[in-house]
């Protein structure tokens, strides 16, 4: 029982570290992507078909790679949930 509570209380600390690490990467890409927004909407952006088809594209990738995290930290944070109930129940 001591090492199974000891297993889970890792995880837990491994988990609220990972989400964490996931919450900051997902707060700085909304950033660029926000700012990449702003580029979007200069004229002088907007009229030149090279960038504006580049700054498209990494506006793409940005909000793909968040959809990632996003469900990375939402799988983390349901892998969290459970593991804190089970320790619960260790605990009980």
């Amino acid at each position: 029982k001591t090492d199974t509570v000891k297993e889970l209380q890792k995880d837990i600390r491994q988990l609220k570290k990972s989400i964490e690490i996931l919450e900051t990467e997902i707060m700085v890409m909304e950033e660029h992507k926000t700012a990449l927004e702003e580029e979007l909407g200069n004229p002088s952006v907007f009229s030149d078909v090279d960038k504006l088809a580049q700054k498209t594209q990494k506006f793409q990738q940005i909000e793909n790679e968040i959809a990632k995290k996003t469900n990375e930290w939402e799988d983390c944070a349901t892998q969290l949930g459970d593991k804190e109930k089970q320790l619960e129940n260790q605990n009980a």
